[in-house]
């Protein structure tokens, strides 16, 4: 087991373990935060994003370690004026993952995109490209979306890979982080199971928050961060995030390039 995988191990294992350190920042960071939190939808509606039972995201203080290091926050400014706050992750040298409703308000086009890395350095965001259904339908199968950076940040930084999860790897832990909007410009962890799968969507427990759309849904493995999932929407019982299958992957291939 590499450097990685322990310090992954032992995040998740602090927050199953509930210990002392888990406790004081839930303490300081949950009340009156439990339940659902609402932000403005990809189509102008509101949609919620659930923290289930006790939160138990952690602040993410290793900002230079591996692979939070490349996982970026979003500031999206719609036609309009009016703004919200996204999450994305590298996945190539200059090539970042989110949630297309973090770029592209189906029957409205997109946003203006700022892009924050972790360390808090700037990006200057490129083009971003989604599929042509999210533009015409706005359904969740089609919810992703890549921006290319003009720089490139993941020859240094790293980036994540991808995977397609199978129904027996699904019993396994696995972690999500991102930035949500209650919590400032900070980046914020948990751990939680998978509850289902279905052609489009994986259910999870990881608990979230506005601002998290576009989180990479991950596990470790052999030292790399391999995302199964992109953070969508929340709802009881569970939270959902988009399924990289195999034609997802191939998309995001060509995408990066």
């Amino acid at each position: 087991m590499d450097d990685t995988d322990e310090a992954l191990r032992s995040l998740l294992a602090e927050a199953e373990a509930g210990d002392a350190l888990t406790r004081r920042r839930r303490a300081a960071h949950t009340a009156g935060n439990a339940g659902a939190a609402s932000t403005h939808a990809r189509d102008g509606s509101v949609r919620k994003y659930v923290v289930i039972g006790h939160d138990d995201r952690w602040a993410v203080d290793a900002l230079r370690a591996y692979p939070y290091r490349c996982i970026f926050r979003l500031s999206i400014r719609w036609p309009g004026g009016d703004t919200e706050g996204g999450t994305a992750f590298l996945v190539g040298p200059r090539t970042l993952l989110t949630a297309a409703h973090c770029v592209c308000r189906p029957g409205h086009g997109p946003g203006e995109v700022s892009v924050t890395g972790a360390g808090g350095n700037t990006y200057r965001a490129g083009s971003a490209t989604w599929p042509r259904a999210w533009q015409d339908r706005g359904d969740d199968g089609s919810d992703v979306a890549c921006i290319q950076l003009t720089s490139d940040p993941g020859t240094s930084l790293g980036h994540f890979g991808t995977r397609s999860l199978t129904s027996s790897e699904a019993e396994n832990t696995f972690a999500l982080a991102g930035y949500p909007v209650s919590r400032g410009a900070g980046l914020y962890a948990a751990s939680g199971s998978i509850q289902g799968l279905d052609p489009v969507l994986v259910h999870h427990t990881i608990d979230t928050g506005g601002g998290q759309s576009g989180s990479p849904v991950f596990s470790m493995i052999n030292g790399v961060a391999m995302a199964v999932g992109i953070h969508l929407l929340g709802a009881n019982p569970h939270n959902r995030a988009l399924r990289l299958t195999a034609e997802k992957i191939d998309q995001i291939r060509r995408w990066i390039g």
